[in-house]
């Protein structure tokens, strides 16, 4: 998970993209004042929070929480493995260009 600064810069990011005021976003579970603060960095958003606010936004947990999105580690695995069989298959060429890739 990252700092809270950065995750703050990440909900206002996503909520102006969005067209959503703070209160928009925060009710009815939470508050404006909570969404502001959050934004600011000044506060570590619980997991819940997180979570209801990623709703809000459109976006999955893991993604509001890292800036990278939920699939990523999975492609990344495949793409690792794809190259990895490459290799095995002798087409170390081929398998290079997997790797950088």
């Amino acid at each position: 998970m990252d700092e809270p600064a950065e995750i703050g810069r990440r909900v206002q990011r996503l909520r102006g993209e969005r067209g959503l005021t703070q209160r928009q976003l925060a009710e009815p579970a939470y508050t404006p004042a909570y969404v502001s603060t959050l934004e600011a960095g000044k506060v570590r958003p619980s997991e819940a929070a997180l979570r209801f606010l990623a709703g809000r936004l459109g976006t999955s947990y893991e993604e509001l929480t890292t800036g990278r999105p939920a699939s990523l580690g999975t492609e990344l695995r495949l793409a690792l493995t794809d190259a990895q069989r490459t290799l095995a298959t002798g087409s170390a060429r081929e398998a290079a260009g997997h790797f950088r890739r």
